[in-house]
């Protein structure tokens, strides 16, 4: 039962994955800087009525900050949703098989076909580019869940080795 709702929650997070890349990019590009504008008008709320700023910054300025965060910001997301997506295959896989270098490696293998399959998908959306450097950009995220899922296996052997010393 519990390698069904891990597999379960693996397809739902692709999903989700397709539904964002699914986006033109008048809406992807809208939603986004909603967020970041949202958050600056925010944090700018807060930094005034503690008085961390004496005066707000103009529109222009906010307007210039959002386009500088965006890119830099939505990339971040591709990492972060793809180390979400290697963190619930690793959690699913090692239900399966409990070779650790083999689930680092299917994670790894699968999360890559995914990510260039979401970026092939994203050339047949109007507005959406595919690129091989968003691959590496979500490939980051991966690499990192799975550098933590080894350092964790890594911690847990040394303190039951330490333990049955």
């Amino acid at each position: 039962m519990k390698k069904t709702i891990l597999f379960i929650f693996v397809i739902l997070w692709m999903i989700i994955i397709f539904l964002f890349s699914n986006m033109n990019s008048t809406s992807s590009n809208g939603s986004s800087t909603k967020i970041i504008n949202d958050t600056i008008e925010q944090t700018v709320e807060i930094a005034e009525s503690t008085g961390i700023i004496d005066e707000k910054p103009s529109e222009k300025e906010i307007n210039n900050l959002v386009d500088d965060l965006n890119t830099p910001l939505r990339k971040c997301a591709h990492s972060t949703v793809y180390f979400i997506l290697a963190i619930l295959l690793i959690l699913a896989i090692k239900e399966i098989n409990k070779d650790k270098r083999k689930v680092v490696i299917f994670t790894f293998i699968i999360s890559f076909i995914y990510a260039c399959t979401d970026e092939i998908h994203q050339l047949f959306i109007s507005g959406r580019t595919g690129h091989f450097t968003d691959v590496l950009i979500d490939m980051i995220g991966v690499i990192l869940a799975c550098l933590i899922y080894i350092f964790i296996t890594y911690k847990k052997r040394e303190m039951n080795y330490e333990k049955n010393k």
